[in-house]
């Protein structure tokens, strides 16, 4: 009789709240259905921000490399310039020292001059 009256069976299926669990699983596969894309969509926004997150972490490790050779050029361009003024300091050194010896000489020389001079006299 189910199977022939349609009538029947829907009035024994209501009576037997098949009718509502059917609407309610309706009802659940569509709520699951709209999590899953939603979970979907969430992946895939976490995807896109990780790779956000590695490009940003690529671009703070090439800063940082840049940093570090300018810091490596100015360093060595730094010992450069000092070693450039030790070298300048130590010709300006000779120099005195050449000076200071020139004076030394004469004044000795003159010394014996003078001193020779006094004895032939």
């Amino acid at each position: 009789m189910l199977r022939e009256d349609e009538e029947f069976r829907l009035a024994v299926m209501g009576l037997l709240g098949i009718v509502d669990i059917q609407s309610s699983l309706r009802q659940l596969v569509s709520a699951v259905n709209d999590l899953i894309r939603t979970v979907q969509r969430l992946v895939e926004g976490q995807e896109r921000l990780w790779d956000g997150q590695n490009k940003l972490w690529e671009e703070n490790r090439k800063m940082w490399e840049a940093i570090k050779a300018l810091q490596e050029g100015g360093q060595n361009a730094l010992r450069t310039d000092v070693n450039r003024l030790w070298e300048n300091q130590n010709k300006l050194w000779e120099t005195v020292k050449a000076l200071q010896e020139g004076q030394k000489r004469p004044q000795s020389r003159r010394k014996q001059t003078m001193g020779g001079e006094q004895e032939n006299q």
